[in-house]
């Protein structure tokens, strides 16, 4: 395998190595040339001025190393990977390399607005038990048309929300550094997508005391373009995300295979149930999760059952013929 140390470049001597920043903000990119110079300038257009910038290339075929070269701030460090090492890794590497109290993270081709990190870390100094914090965001296309994200607020909404999805949105989250560094916590690097949504589950389940939150505003700009790996490996990014769910199922003492792999999909997910057997398997698989949690109590149960309850409805409506047969049993869960 490469050396992951390829090519270390400062892009300009940088002050605040004489003095710890307050944020260290971090990127990597690999073929985003087209999108990394307005990432960068939005993470540099700061209301919050005390920070670092480490940019990282990960093995570039095109001129991103360049542009990110280019762009010319004191607070700007380039790092290269002479050789593509994969996202995880990339990003283990940065975080190795950020010196600041809090760890604001951005992909190389998405946008922040400029109270991001003001807003992120009110919400985090003033509730130091918070490890994580995002924010609403806006996900646009090419044409510039786009669709506003909004995602639960509390610790707790975004903690039961963790079985279905990643209730953070992962461009656009900051760490507590200084907790991440004392807990030894970094990305999996056997996760080649959904790295973000294992490291989510893997918080939860091994450190409870920390907390989650998301800022009530948007404060992000997602970018949908064909080079995305969300993109790209749709399949693929299912698959990972229900490996790092097993992780959870375990906690609650349920194992589930292939089948039911595809009935939790259902519960998530936004395609219709195609079968009699699948609906029918589907409702036993939400009742398996709700007597579960009853039992362990991972999840709040109040939050958790009404979780689970609107998102079997929602699969039911979606196959109202095949759901029919099902609705007693609907009507007498007590959500």
């Amino acid at each position: 395998m490469p050396d992951l140390q390829g090519e270390d470049v400062a892009g300009a001597p940088c002050p605040s190595h004489s003095s710890r920043p307050l944020v260290s903000f971090f990127a990597a990119g690999r073929n985003v040339q087209e999108y990394v110079e307005q990432a960068m300038r939005s993470m540099l257009d700061q209301t919050v001025d005390d920070f670092e910038l480490l940019m990282l290339d990960d093995g570039s075929t095109d001129k991103t190393y360049d542009v990110m070269m280019g762009v010319q701030d004191p607070r700007v460090q380039v790092l290269r990977n002479m050789e593509g090492q994969g996202i995880a890794r990339s990003l283990n590497r940065l975080m190795s390399q950020c010196r600041g109290r809090y760890w604001a993270h951005m992909d190389a081709d998405d946008i922040c607005a400029p109270q991001r990190l003001e807003k992120q870390l009110q919400i985090m100094q003033a509730n130091p038990d918070i490890g994580i914090c995002g924010c609403h965001f806006v996900a646009f296309l090419p044409s510039g048309e786009g669709g506003l994200i909004r995602l639960p607020l509390d610790s707790e909404s975004i903690k039961a929300n963790l079985l279905f999805k990643a209730p953070m949105a992962h461009p656009f989250v900051t760490f507590d550094g200084d907790l991440f560094s004392r807990l030894g916590i970094q990305y999996s690097e056997k996760m080649v997508c959904a790295l973000d949504y294992e490291l989510y589950l893997r918080i939860f389940l091994r450190h409870p005391q920390m907390a989650f939150a998301n800022v009530d505003d948007v404060l992000g700009f997602y970018r949908r373009h064909n080079a995305q790996i969300s993109t790209a490996r749709s399949t693929e990014q299912a698959q990972y995300a229900f490996r790092a769910q097993m992780q959870v199922f375990q906690t609650l003492g349920v194992a589930p295979g292939n089948r039911l792999m595809r009935h939790h999909r259902h519960l998530y997910g936004g395609a219709p149930v195609e079968t009699a057997e699948d609906m029918s398997g589907l409702v036993d698989w939400a009742v398996t999760l709700r007597m579960a949690n009853a039992t362990r109590k991972l999840f709040s149960p109040d939050l958790f059952n009404a979780l689970l309850y609107g998102r079997l409805e929602a699969a039911m409506q979606r196959s109202p013929h095949l759901a029919q047969p099902h609705l007693w049993r609907l009507q007498k869960w007590d959500h």
